[in-house]
């Protein structure tokens, strides 16, 4: 193989020389560690970190109400596009550090810094948390049911938002005249992305020229104005740098409230703050995967040729609303629900809840494998109830 030919990318891999932001380190650093809730959902009674703080290289505490005291912002998320009857998504403030309540198991309730990172996590078990539990509703079943908790106190039954697409008459006229229907029901389970490398944030502030952060990201841009838009601070104060990621999958395009946080400490502190995941966080804590429940329905004349498809999709957004999550079951899905097939008639409707669970964002191909996958099991299912000299009639 020729010099030319030789991938440059490949002697930093392979010698060790390359870098994560676990090995960025500054001058001067400190380390965070997040203290989280243990429950699905609870009323905070009170926050007691008063031992924490006074172990020897603690740096600081910061707690939901030091997040409201700086004035900072809701993490952003939702759609920007109409659902059913021009509605706008309902979306709930959603703190770097919980105020008031825990929604999820894993949510961020205080962030400790402290001089080491085993120190960090030894002073945040000092801190004493007082619950009152509530009634916890994981899955979009659960959250909409009669008499389920009530998660935000501003979205009534938990439903955030309901879209739709295609031609509803025209789909509604075609089961009407159709000789079979074809019904079938995929679950697709949430799941935890898991990347090799565990999520990590460095960030460093300077009066004079704004945060400079490091972190694992698969979009740099996004994570930007992600950031910008909670702290308030402009995009061109925030330079964002990543070199090595090991594995996004779609669950690192936008920022965390981890990562917020510990550029709230990093300004009070006016030092570099680094924090870097355990695996256990990752999977109480990293956006989550899928969580959809989508009915499909395949009409079709006495010879077996489609007339129309329908679908029926429950969305699990979790807690709160990622900028990408409720665009899964709605937009995502929808563009491409007639699959491979030539379908003179189709129309979907999604309905979008809050639940007691980690929030879902995108996550490998976010929302269109799910519909593929159903598309071909409501195809193949349709056999049980229709002539085996059906033509299967491709676009």
């Amino acid at each position: 193989m020729s010099e030319k030919t030789i991938r440059r990318e490949d002697p930093r891999l392979l010698t060790g020389s390359g870098r994560y932001t676990s090995d960025w380190n500054l001058p001067g650093q400190l380390y965070a560690y997040f203290l989280r809730s243990d429950r699905a959902h609870a009323q905070i009674v009170s926050i007691d970190a008063a031992a924490a703080k006074a172990r020897k290289g603690v740096r600081l505490v910061l707690t939901g109400e030091d997040y409201a005291a700086s004035g900072w912002k809701s993490l952003p998320g939702g759609v920007p596009y109409e659902g059913v009857g021009g509605q706008k998504q309902k979306k709930p403030f959603w703190p770097a550090l919980a105020q008031g309540k825990a929604h999820y198991v894993g949510q961020p309730v205080a962030l400790v810094v402290a001089d080491s990172a085993a120190l960090a996590q030894d002073a945040s078990e000092d801190i004493a948390v007082e619950y009152a539990d509530l009634p916890a509703a994981v899955g979009f079943d659960a959250a909409t049911r009669a008499g389920a908790p009530q998660l935000h106190a501003d979205i009534p039954g938990n439903l955030a938002f309901e879209y739709e697409s295609g031609d509803r008459a025209a789909v509604e006229a075609a089961f009407a005249a159709a000789a079979h229907v074809s019904r079938f029901t995929l679950r697709s389970q949430r799941l935890v992305g898991n990347p090799i490398e565990p999520r990590a944030f460095l960030a460093s502030f300077e009066e004079s020229a704004g945060f400079t952060v490091y972190t694992p990201s698969q979009g740099m841009n996004n994570m930007r104005g992600f950031l910008s838009a909670a702290t308030g601070v402009p995009v061109e104060r925030i330079r964002v740098i990543t070199e090595l990621v090991g594995g996004s999958f779609g669950i690192r395009s936008y920022s965390y409230a981890e990562h917020v946080a510990v550029m709230l400490a990093s300004q009070k502190l006016a030092l570099p703050v680094k924090w870097v995941a355990t695996r256990s966080e990752v999977f109480v804590s990293d956006n989550q995967g899928r969580a959809l429940t989508m009915t499909a329905e395949l009409a079709l004349d006495r010879d077996g040729r489609f007339l129309a498809l329908r679908f029926d999709d429950r969305a699990d957004l979790g807690a709160f609303s990622t900028p990408f999550g409720p665009q899964i079951g709605s937009r995502n899905i929808t563009i491409t629900m007639g699959g491979v097939y030539r379908v003179p008639a189709m129309y979907a409707r999604t309905r979008c809840a809050y639940s007691t669970a980690q929030p879902i964002s995108a996550y490998r191909g976010a929302g269109r494998p799910d519909i593929a996958c159903l598309i071909e099991r409501v195809v193949s299912s349709m056999s049980e109830t229709t002539p085996r000299r059906m033509p299967v009639v491709r676009a």
